[in-house]
């Protein structure tokens, strides 16, 4: 039975180390850790991604979403990705709020590629290439972070642009935006 893993916070040393290769994508305690993950993620507030780094596992895993639209709801789509590679990008980007489990009541506006060439592995060992775009790209992008060391508020241009989540909500009143995921 899976279970609800601690999610390393800002300050913890492992947030900041380049996570190492999965060796063994077909080692069967790999299906268990990402099941873990999968219930962290779940369970966290909005949370639509999470790396290994996150939960103190230095190994280049991570799992992300899309939010599906499907008969007037919304549903969350995980992908599993192991070893996962950006292999191009677009020369174009897009500027949107991002939020971590991991920094956690903590909001800022980050610039990513609007679309992405990736590569990484399934469970099963499966070789997946895809281009991803929209939120799916995104959430590729913050979680490929992770596994360099890199956490959201290191791309904000100044200290300044970082909210906190009152402020952040007081925005979005003001601004009559939609609810944020968190990756």
């Amino acid at each position: 039975m899976a279970k609800i893993l601690d999610i390393k916070q800002l300050g913890d040393p492992i947030l900041r180390e380049k996570a190492i290769e999965v060796k063994n994508i077909h080692d069967p305690e790999l299906k268990s850790f990402t099941d873990d993950l999968i219930k962290t993620m779940i369970e966290k507030d909005n949370g639509i991604g999470i790396s290994a780094p996150q939960v103190g596992r230095s190994e280049q895993i991570f799992i992300f979403g899309d939010v599906i639209e499907e008969e007037d709801k919304e549903i969350i789509e995980t992908y599993i990705a192991i070893n996962p590679k950006i292999l191009s990008h677009s020369d174009t980007t897009d500027e949107d709020w991002e939020g971590c489990l991991s920094v956690p009541e903590r909001w800022a506006l980050i610039k990513r590629y609007e679309k992405v060439d990736v590569e990484y592995f399934t469970l099963e060992g499966k070789k997946i290439k895809a281009t991803l775009g929209g939120l799916a790209g995104r959430v590729f992008q913050h979680e490929i972070d992770h596994l360099n060391g890199i956490l959201f508020i290191d791309k904000t241009k100044s200290p300044h642009d970082i909210y906190t989540e009152e402020e952040f909500q007081k925005l979005m009143e003001e601004n009559q935006h939609s609810e944020i995921k968190k990756a």
